[in-house]
């Protein structure tokens, strides 16, 4: 899913996702997961929010959505500022009225930050904001019940993409799994770290590498696929 290695976009990228779910996510590994699979998808492999159409700048943004969806409200500038409300984000934000609400109406580009993007994603994925009847996330993937990962597609776009989504959910899953049959080991090591270089509390951060994507994988073999991640007050440490 990621190939052997991570850049530092990537890392940013994940960790804003991390961070951004400490703040609004709900807990769940379920939920985790299904944010990681929705921003694989949505923004593909660099896991940071992007632009419509992956659009570089702002300029860029603006020629692309008045070429592809030139009848769209969006297209224009709007508001007092003269933006152009295109989407942004992980979960794309579109339309003047949405920034307005989250209060970035005077910044839009505030979307483009991967801790408040991913704040966004999964307040929406919990309330059911986006599917119209009000259906978080859990309402699909129960904590005690089996996952209907097709309909869980529902609370951000219908059911589009959905099978792709559901193998990056199982993916992170294992990932997720397979961690925490190592946890205490690597916790022992990052405070070893920690004290030996006297910086922040350490979060650990476990992400599935391309090699979890072989669901044969022996038990193993997948925690060996995991790529291990400690974020520290001075940076990151693998």
């Amino acid at each position: 899913m990621f190939g052997s290695s991570l850049s530092p976009g990537q890392v940013r990228g994940i960790e804003g996702i991390l961070d951004g779910f400490a703040k609004t996510g709900d807990g769940r590994d379920k939920t985790l997961a299904y944010g990681l699979a929705t921003a694989r998808r949505e923004v593909g492999s660099g896991m940071v929010p992007v632009r419509e159409g992956f659009s570089k700048t702002d300029a860029a943004a603006r020629a692309y959505v008045a070429t592809h969806y030139p009848d769209k409200g969006y297209s224009k500038p709007a508001g007092p500022w003269g933006h152009v409300y295109y989407g942004r984000g992980i979960v794309q934000l579109t339309w003047f009225d949405n920034y307005d609400r989250e209060g970035i109406a005077a910044d839009p580009d505030h979307a483009l930050d991967p801790e408040f993007a991913a704040e966004l994603m999964f307040a929406g994925l919990l309330d059911g904001r986006w599917n119209g009847q009000g259906k978080g996330i859990a309402f699909y993937l129960p904590t005690g019940g089996p996952d209907d990962v097709k309909n869980a597609r529902r609370t951000v776009n219908l059911t589009d993409h959905w099978e792709e989504i559901a193998g990056f959910y199982r993916q992170f899953m294992a990932a997720i799994a397979a961690a925490k049959g190592a946890a205490d080991h690597l916790t022992i090591s990052c405070t070893a770290f920690q004290k030996q270089n006297a910086i922040a509390p350490i979060h650990v951060i476990w992400v599935a590498t391309s090699a979890v994507a072989n669901m044969n994988s022996t038990a193993s073999e997948l925690s060996l696929s995991v790529l291990r991640l400690c974020r520290c007050g001075a940076g990151w440490a693998i």
